[in-house]
């Protein structure tokens, strides 16, 4: 078992105690992501909104740049 081990290993194969670790990381970045989104205030996410719904739709309707002709190989 430890050289099938060393050999995954050398191969970048992650052991399970990797995998394990990883998430547990995982896990703490979530419950940090949830306390964040808790302590934001529902006010800024409201006037973002807003003034998304505001905006001039002339803005998101771009004009397409000017294609390129082929010029002929002399």
């Amino acid at each position: 078992e430890e050289r099938v081990a060393k050999a995954l290993n050398k191969m970048g194969v992650p052991s399970s105690q990797d995998i394990d670790a990883l998430v547990q990381r995982i896990d703490a970045l979530s419950q940090r992501m949830v306390g964040t989104r808790a302590a934001r205030p529902a006010t800024k996410t409201a006037a973002r909104k807003t003034a998304a719904a505001r905006a001039p739709r002339k803005a998101a309707a771009k004009v397409a740049p000017a294609k390129r002709t082929a010029r002929k190989a002399a």
